[in-house]
């Protein structure tokens, strides 16, 4: 017979103080990722005004081959 094993996650969401410094560390996960697509946004949106071929070219030119 098999037993069912807990995982890491379920383990760490069991403890409050081990789930409180995930969720914590998980929010500021989170808030650097959508700082990091605002500036990508901006970065291109910006290059698109002045004309460089830039990652945001690259990415309409892969897009519109799809």
């Amino acid at each position: 017979m098999m037993t069912k094993t807990t995982s890491t996650f379920d383990r760490i969401m069991a403890d409050p103080k081990q789930k409180g410094a995930f969720e914590k560390e998980y929010a500021i996960f989170l808030q650097s990722e959508m700082k990091l697509q605002k500036a990508l946004a901006d970065g291109e949106s910006s290059a698109e005004q002045s004309g460089w071929l830039s990652a945001a070219d690259v990415r309409k030119k892969i897009q519109s081959t799809f």
